[in-house]
């Protein structure tokens, strides 16, 4: 399957058709309405390129700048700016426990739902019930009070959920 022709998101210099654009000069100083190929020849006095940043607009904006430096600006901004939003998202970790797990086994996952607790996650717990265990959902609500016991001061929890095989409960950092 052919790769769909993609069309260029910014006109750049000659790829400008317009036969009047709103000009905005090399000192971010709006010119006004300019002919494309005055605006062109502004351009090339100052080395630099015409690149149309709005051709939605009537008529078409175009300003002179060195286009390599400002893509390159423009890319650091959108990394600048996807880093923000990944240092702003909270993770929620989730931890399955069996109703037959060994102490030791559970001392471990404990500890590691402390260390990503101190590390400002949301943790997530599942008791997960199969074959007999289901009628017995007591005993697996009291099993997920001691991990929320041994946990202790580290969280604060949401309301219990019981769906079908599954508790659930949510704890958040202080």
């Amino acid at each position: 399957m052919p790769k769909p022709i993609r069309k260029p998101r910014y006109l750049i210099n000659e790829n400008i058709r317009f036969p009047e654009v709103r000009l905005i000069n090399v000192n971010n100083v709006q010119e006004g309405l300019v002919k494309t190929h005055h605006a062109r020849n502004m351009a090339m006095e100052h080395q630099l390129d015409l690149v149309c940043i709005s051709q939605d607009a009537n008529p078409p904006v175009c300003k002179i700048i060195d286009f390599n430096k400002w893509q390159y600006q423009e890319q650091q901004r959108n990394k600048e700016s996807a880093r923000k939003q990944r240092a702003n998202r909270i993770e929620t970790k989730e931890f399955q426990f069996r109703l037959t797990i060994d102490k030791h086994d559970k001392d471990v996952k404990i500890k590691n739902i402390c260390k990503h607790m101190a590390k400002g996650s949301h943790i997530r717990c599942i008791v997960q019930m199969r074959g007999r265990e289901r009628s017995n959902t007591q005993y697996a609500k009291e099993f997920l009070e001691s991990i929320l016991q041994d946990i202790g001061e580290h969280g604060i929890v949401a309301p219990i959920n019981v769906t079908g095989n599954k508790i659930i409960v949510v704890i958040k950092k202080d």
